[in-house]
């Protein structure tokens, strides 16, 4: 029986999501979207120890029309930037350096005003195993801004954190709805590690 490892999820996650999201790899990682190859979005700068496999984009415009598609009388925009880390063991210190990376590259995309109504920030961490106050940080994460008090959308950041070693998901408030979607992934791996 073989271990999972954060090779192979990391894939997975960038399979499922291959279909809804734009797909950003960092250089020198594998494309697990390889008939997608031509069309997949600029590859991403490789980032001086931080262990980014990927960004993962999703964009949504919803537009409420009177008579005629073009008499729009308001628009609303919500988008997502998850972001995928891997990484053996994960540090209280190396969960504050991608926290601070996603916060600081993410807030640089939104761009509040007319239209914007919500950007959600998501920090993914596959590891091997996490020290105890890695995991509590991840899970306590509380980080959101509303923009001129909500009138031009609010950030919302959500963190998932899968612990291979110990098979566990971890996330906060915000990342919730990810935990149902993160153990199928699991499930699925686990399987096939067992059948090899």
């Amino acid at each position: 029986m073989h271990a999972v490892t954060s090779d192979a999820y990391v894939d997975m996650m960038i399979r499922s999501y291959g279909p809804y999201y734009d797909i950003h790899l960092t250089e020198g990682e594998t494309n697990p979207l390889r008939e997608r190859e031509e069309n997949l979005p600029a590859m991403l700068p490789r980032v001086e120890d931080l262990p980014l496999a990927a960004r993962c984009d999703f964009h949504v415009q919803n537009d409420t029309s009177v008579l005629l598609r073009t008499n729009v009388l308001y628009s609303t925009q919500n988008h997502e930037y998850r972001y995928l880390f891997k990484t053996e063991h994960l540090t209280l210190e190396d969960y504050r350096r991608f926290e601070r990376f996603v916060y600081e590259d993410g807030m640089g995309r939104i761009t509040p005003g007319n239209g914007h109504m919500s950007t959600n920030l998501t920090l993914a961490i596959i590891c091997g195993s996490a020290d105890d106050a890695a995991v509590k940080a991840a899970k306590h994460c509380r980080l959101h801004r509303d923009f001129r008090l909500g009138l031009d959308g609010w950030m919302d950041f959500h963190t998932n954190l899968v612990v291979l070693e110990t098979g566990k998901i971890f996330t906060n408030m915000g990342g919730h709805g990810d935990r149902k979607h993160l153990s199928a992934i699991l499930k699925v791996l686990k399987k096939r590690a067992a059948a090899a």
